[in-house]
């Protein structure tokens, strides 16, 4: 999809690959499964970058925009799983965050694409199913580039770079929006690389048959940056969004990566953030992974108390789970099967495991989790990470689980309020405080 004239048709774009982009060139260029070209490929994809501004500029660093003369940088997440056989479907999602030079969030894109292989085209540069899946990713994140007003009302105020107005912006007489603040990135005197802790991060934000949990992925982003400023090595975190957060990636991280490398000097944090849900027959709370059916619960997700027990067996010293998700099937980040009803009290999310496993959730069971589109994060994420970053110190200037959850608490309710409805984030704390943060 195209305009006659493009609204960024004055402006330059510096564009940043994240290490998932990277990582999903290299998979491509390597991929056993069959000869693809990579930056064909992405040229599909983010081809609207060269068609739609008067020029776009990569870049290795959001710092570097100002130097090519950028007016607005786009910061691309792109992530690729191909088709191994005829029944299973090649998928492709990309996120890409439009920013200011200063980083500053100005409006965000995610964009999901599913194909299946033709295996008699086995010959052409790259198969069929990526062929036509990058076709239409890319034609989705410039139908929503092209649609965004925030974008528009930015570029049309000219406010960065040398930017020349178009003649379809320059009519604007709007101000620009305020962006939205990014949370800073801590980095605490204690951190350490050679420590024993670990992390699982799980970012589910599309789904195949199932509405969007919106945010959840830059959700655990976020998370993971937080996660590595509290100390916690980058070789000793796996993150998994998109197709990787499959049930059995979820499995063999949880049960297989955890276990194996741990010691019982070591602190775990699991953070997950997307759609959880609720069996309606036993009221079990199921996590939903990225390829879940809420028809199917027991074959396709992965329970609650199974996550629990699995991590109350680590030989560890502590756990910490923090999940942005609910369970009542009633909306927000649940989902529930077809031709049932919401539960209402019946969901059952108590930690069986005694002493070790501790869980900062976001809300009841009964109720659902909602997000802060002003800030582009689930809510109850957003004050988590906000009361890490030092909102949440207690008197001696050190924050701890329960301060972190005191500080969260009031404000989720509070802002859920605004809305119209409850969310109560809860708290299971197993044996003494835990200190996240000495100062």
């Amino acid at each position: 999809m195209s305009q006659a004239v493009s609204p960024y048709a004055g402006a330059t774009v510096a564009v940043v690959y994240s290490d998932n982009t990277k990582n999903a060139l290299e998979y491509l260029r390597k991929s056993t499964y069959g000869q693809y070209d990579p930056d064909a490929v992405f040229a599909l994809v983010f081809g609207a970058f060269d068609k739609d501004f008067k020029r776009a500029v990569r870049v290795s660093r959001l710092e570097e925009g100002k130097g090519v003369g950028a007016d607005v940088v786009m910061v691309v997440d792109f992530y690729a799983a191909l088709s191994t056989n005829k029944f299973s479907p090649t998928k492709m999602d990309a996120t890409v965050a439009a920013l200011t030079l200063d980083g500053r969030q100005i409006d965000r894109f995610a964009v999901h694409a599913e194909s299946r292989q033709s295996w008699t085209a086995a010959s052409r540069p790259y198969g069929a199913a990526v062929e036509q899946g990058a076709k239409d990713l890319g034609a989705q994140l410039e139908e929503k580039m092209l649609a965004s007003s925030k974008l528009q009302d930015f570029v049309g105020s000219g406010q960065e770079g040398t930017l020349a107005r178009p003649a379809s912006a320059a009519a604007s007489s709007r101000p620009a929006p305020a962006a939205p603040a990014e949370p800073k990135v801590i980095v605490p005197s204690f951190r350490n690389e050679a420590n024993d802790d670990y992390a699982v991060i799980i970012g589910i934000e599309h789904y195949p048959d199932l509405p969007a949990a919106a945010y959840a992925e830059r959700d655990a982003v976020a998370a993971k940056s937080f996660i590595r400023a509290l100390g916690v090595p980058e070789r000793n975190i796996v993150l998994l969004t998109g197709g990787r957060a499959t049930k059995t990636g979820m499995e063999k991280t949880i049960e297989a990566w955890l276990p194996n490398n741990v010691s019982e000097k070591s602190r775990v944090y699991v953070y997950y953030s997307g759609h959880g849900a609720p069996d309606t027959k036993t009221g079990e709370a199921y996590l939903m992974p990225s390829d879940g059916d809420p028809q199917y619960l027991a074959q396709t997700g992965y329970p609650l108390k199974r996550l629990y027990s699995k991590l109350g067996e680590l030989k560890t010293k502590s756990v910490l789970v923090a999940l942005d998700s609910c369970f009542s099937g009633a909306g927000g980040r649940s989902v529930l099967a077809k031709g049932t009803r919401p539960l209402v009290g019946k969901v059952d999310m108590e930690v069986q495991t005694q002493g070790k496993v501790s869980v900062i959730a976001a809300s009841a069971g009964d109720q659902i989790s909602g997000v802060n589109d002003d800030a582009g994060y689930g809510l109850f994420t957003y004050n988590f990470l906000q009361g890490l970053n030092g909102a949440a110190k207690d008197a001696q200037g050190r924050v701890t689980l329960q301060s972190l959850y005191g500080y969260l608490k009031p404000r989720v309710q509070d802002d859920a309020r605004r809305s119209n409805r409850d969310q109560t984030p809860q708290l299971q704390a197993a044996g003494e405080d835990i200190l996240l943060r000495a100062r």
